[in-house]
């Protein structure tokens, strides 16, 4: 198996894993009724909010997977460093701190950005989804990552 030494890149890739669990989490959530928007609608929301942004139908489909794309990329780096300091309860830490990054749609909730976060079962679902991505990004980063052999070096 390839073991990737590089923080960034094993980031990026677990960055984008962790974006297809918490997409299809979000899909069977709206799909099931538990919420009523998917990440990729509330995306669009943050972006209708903005008057900058120059937009048109085609455009609102793009930037809001490019704005999604992002924050799972970032949160997938942030983590992968996060986690590089210790390799203890390895997959625990990566779900405890999905779970914190999902305070970002809450926030946006609070400021009136994103309508959906009203019930608190979507809140939950919300929190439970990012913590399902930050399970995604432990896992790939315990499987592709390298394990630090300098911390046991081999005996003769």
């Amino acid at each position: 198996m390839i073991k990737i030494r590089s923080k960034l890149i094993l980031g990026l890739i677990s960055g984008l894993f962790g974006e297809l669990a918490i997409m299809s989490s979000n899909y069977l959530f709206v799909k099931f009724g538990l919420v009523k928007n998917s990440l990729h609608s509330m995306s669009r929301q943050v972006l209708n909010c903005r008057k900058w942004v120059f937009r048109s139908t085609k455009n609102d489909v793009w930037l809001s997977h490019i704005i999604s794309t992002f924050f799972c990329t970032t949160g997938g780096i942030l983590i992968t460093y996060l986690l590089s300091f210790n390799k203890r309860s390895h997959i625990l830490k990566g779900f405890l701190l999905g779970t914190f990054g999902g305070i970002i749609p809450y926030l946006f909730s609070y400021f009136k950005v994103v309508k959906d976060l009203k019930t608190s079962l979507s809140k939950i679902m919300c929190f439970f989804s990012h913590g399902f991505f930050g399970l995604t990004v432990a896992v790939v980063i315990k499987f592709l990552g390298e394990t630090n052999r300098s911390a046991n070096p081999p005996t003769r």
